[in-house]
């Protein structure tokens, strides 16, 4: 169900991007896209109960409940109005709040957003990023500044800040083979974006080097040295000259 471009939306850039990445996701498709908008709507206001918790000055908190189904969403004021950042199962807006906090010199609160994200009862589960705060919901109330830009590049996917890539790189000092490969992954995709293909090598490696049975981890390293020239050296290549890949 297609909502149609929306002037002056009361949402961030990163929950726009988000929907819109869902809008063209086949996986999708319901019965509410064969529905008209209008009876959508219906539907959903009938069904559904909304608590808000918060102020303007921490921000709010809006909980749903459809049918039995729980989401959360996290709400601030901006410039006179409400603004939905995002919420548990849609963290890129909550990251680059969290890079914004950063950038006003405030640790504290952007620590406080990741502690509210990780507390909250609506975190997925199975969810790469969210099972990682989860994991690591310990470090959080006195993190540093390097561990909280990691926290917010994962919820940011290829979008979090080029000053950040170090911290992902160094992965928190977590060495957990599923901590490594998620942040492996996080710089390998934001490398590929912005063109960064040594980069992105380097991170393929990383991966190949934390499972280097994982057919997703080969392929990527393969994938990184193509686009960085350098084929000859990619797994397949090693593969028909005897050698292991990934070294």
């Amino acid at each position: 169900m297609a909502l149609g471009p929306t002037t002056a939306p009361a949402w961030s850039a990163e929950v726009e991007a988000a929907m819109a990445e869902e809008q063209a996701d086949p996986r999708q498709l319901s019965a509410f896209d064969h529905m008209p908008l209008p009876a959508v709507i219906d539907l959903l206001l009938a069904t559904t109960t909304l608590t808000t918790t918060g102020d303007a000055k921490r921000g709010w908190r809006v909980a749903s409940d459809t049918a039995g189904t729980q989401l959360a969403w996290f709400v601030v004021k901006r410039g006179g109005r409400a603004l939905l950042l995002g919420g548990p199962g849609m963290l890129a807006g909550i990251g680059a709040e969290v890079f914004a906090a950063l950038g006003r010199g405030d640790l504290a609160g952007a620590r406080a957003w990741l502690t509210r994200v990780a507390d909250d009862p609506t975190l997925p589960t199975g969810h790469p990023v969210a099972d990682f705060l989860r994991r690591h919901r310990d470090v959080l109330d006195a993190a540093d500044r390097p561990m909280v830009e990691l926290m917010a590049s994962l919820f940011m996917s290829d979008r979090f800040p080029a000053s950040a890539v170090p911290a992902v790189r160094t992965c928190g000092g977590f060495t957990a083979t599923d901590d490594l490969k998620l942040c492996a992954l996080a710089r390998a995709t934001r490398a590929a974006t912005a063109g960064a293909h040594d980069e992105m090598v380097a991170a393929a490696r990383v991966f190949v080097a934390a499972l280097p049975d994982d057919a997703l981890a080969t392929a990527l390293l393969g994938r990184a040295l193509a686009l960085a020239g350098k084929a000859a050296e990619g797994p397949a290549a090693r593969c028909r000259a005897g050698q292991a890949p990934g070294r």
